[in-house]
């Protein structure tokens, strides 16, 4: 039935119920010069003017009137004024005050939120007319501002969300700490490049990266134009020490990788400066390193497999003394570009310049390709006489029935070099120093970590003081230390360790694989 407000001073009060307002007539809180306003209405009206309160006005004692209610003019007597009728107040001049709802809103402050019904408070919102009392509502929030003001919020918040995507700065992780509990996860990866693959058709580039920990491929599908258009002509290469922020995809078939979907998210923390070495330079305390050479092939020879497939033997020389061997697999010959190919295998003579990692296979250096892209043809190597007729020796003794004595050469090679360090003192990771690289000592310490890396694998070891330290185990080496097969996290090892360095970092290299005890 709507509320009732009652005009008082200073401030008008309400709302109350038609029930509420008889109660006060009746009780003379209020009489029938009483102005009052019904919501809906715009105008404030005498009491006795609303017909909710004529039955009562017959009954009303209005003797005494309110004190809130102002005193007849003409001194006017109360016993006079109970008999007057509804005619003789509309036609007397009555103390009336005639107040719009909008000078009683502004005089008194009664409803001053925007959309809310100026009569009876209720929110309104856009609409015109208010659905709880049927007041013309003042003000009303317009239904164009509210669409741009969800607009322009939604966009805002978008952009912001997206800034902060983009510039999140994930954890960095070790690669050989990667697991299935990481699938799809937005990690940070540091190491160095160990390949470097370009596919023009498909717009894609591929790296592989080794932080010490482990290896794990890059794959920046379709965005190799855009790489190159950040970086120009100084694209991250093989040895350059990287930073990718990327997604993981692990998977069963083919293990853990990294997705790069922003190119900016790829950077280079520091260039490789390859350095060049001639071979005689070059020893067992460089295996793992990456080096420039500048050989000739002065031995081609080619082996059938068990497989059925094909080695391609390669020694190589550069005439300051000792050679070293490469060998080809048919695989590494599917993805060589065709010149480096007829490079090495074809042109007889040919001086050719390429950055090379260092292996060691039955006691001697062996060197892998790491960069296709980067092998050259540096001129005509002098090759003499005497190189031709060992090439033609070697190539026949390698065909024929010495070839078991030229296996056990590099063997007794081994053997000399392996009790060397018989004596060798115990010691801790923790005493070690740039001093001690290139001595061997005992060492006891526990396997923290197994990390194959290829036919190699990588073990982290612990010691008494909590100090970790790396050491490769190479292929040709497992089969030497004795229960090499068992070893896992937890595992204890021991033996004479040779203390080298790689890539800045102190390590560890075994020199003698019948030392190393597991248990």
């Amino acid at each position: 039935m709507g509320n009732w407000y009652i005009y008082e001073e200073p401030q008008p009060t309400g709302p109350y119920t038609l029930e509420q307002m008889q109660d006060f007539l009746k009780s003379g809180k209020i009489n029938k010069e009483t102005y009052i306003i019904k919501e809906g209405d715009s105008d404030w009206r005498l009491l006795m003017e609303y017909s909710e309160f004529n039955e009562n006005s017959a009954t009303q004692n209005s003797d005494t009137p309110s004190e809130n209610q102002k005193e007849p003019k003409d001194n006017q007597s109360s016993s006079s004024s109970s008999n007057t009728t509804i005619e003789q107040l509309q036609t007397e001049e009555q103390p009336r005050k005639k107040m719009t709802i909008k000078e009683f809103t502004q005089k008194y402050d009664f409803i001053d939120e925007e959309g809310l019904c100026p009569s009876c408070g209720y929110f309104a919102g856009s609409l015109l007319t208010c659905p709880r009392c049927g007041a013309r509502t003042a003000n009303k929030i317009s239904l164009v501002i509210v669409k741009k003001i969800a607009v322009i919020g939604s966009i805002i918040g978008i952009i912001i969300l997206w800034i902060a995507a983009y510039y999140k700065q994930p954890d960095t992780i070790m690669i050989g700490d990667i697991d299935e509990k990481m699938n799809g996860a937005l990690v940070r990866v540091e190491g160095r490049v160990t390949e470097y693959k370009e596919d023009k058709e498909k717009n894609t580039l591929k790296l592989k990266v080794d932080d010490g920990t482990g290896i794990i491929g890059i794959n920046a599908f379709n965005k190799l134009s855009k790489l190159k258009e950040i970086f120009g002509e100084n694209l991250p290469k093989v040895g350059d020490k990287i930073e990718v922020i990327g997604t993981i995809n692990q998977t069963q078939k083919f293990g853990a990788a990294m997705f790069l979907s922003v190119p900016e998210r790829l950077k280079i923390l520091e260039k490789f400066e390859l350095k060049e070495y001639k071979l005689s330079e070059l020893d067992t305390n460089k295996i793992g390193e990456m080096v420039k050479i500048k050989v000739y092939v002065k031995k081609y020879e080619t082996r059938k497999t068990k497989k059925g497939g094909t080695l391609h033997i390669l020694t190589l020389s550069d005439n300051s003394g000792p050679t070293i061997g490469m060998t080809l697999f048919d695989k590494s010959l599917s993805t060589m570009p065709a010149d480096v190919k007829k490079l090495l295998l074809e042109e007889k003579g040919a001086l050719i310049e390429m950055p090379v990692t260092l292996s060691e296979y039955r006691g001697k250096l062996q060197a892998t390709i790491t960069d296709f892209a980067e092998v050259k043809n540096a001129g005509t190597a002098s090759v003499s006489e005497s190189d031709d007729a060992s090439s033609e020796n070697e190539s026949s003794s390698a065909s024929g029935g010495d070839e078991e004595a030229s296996e056990e050469q590099p063997k007794k090679e081994y053997k000399s070099k392996k009790y060397d360090d018989a004596n060798a003192e115990e010691n801790t990771f923790a005493n070690l120093t740039d001093d001690d690289i290139g001595k061997s000592y005992k060492f006891s310490a526990e396997v923290s970590k197994v990390n194959k890396k290829g036919d190699n694998v990588m073990l982290t070891l612990v010691d008494s003081n909590n100090k970790k330290m790396s050491v490769m185990v190479f292929k040709n080496q497992q089969d030497k230390i004795k229960d090499f097969d068992s070893i896992d996290k937890g595992s204890k090892i021991s033996g004479i360790f040779e203390v080298s360095e790689y890539k800045g970092k102190l390590q560890l290299k075994i020199k003698n694989p019948k030392s190393i005890k597991v248990e």
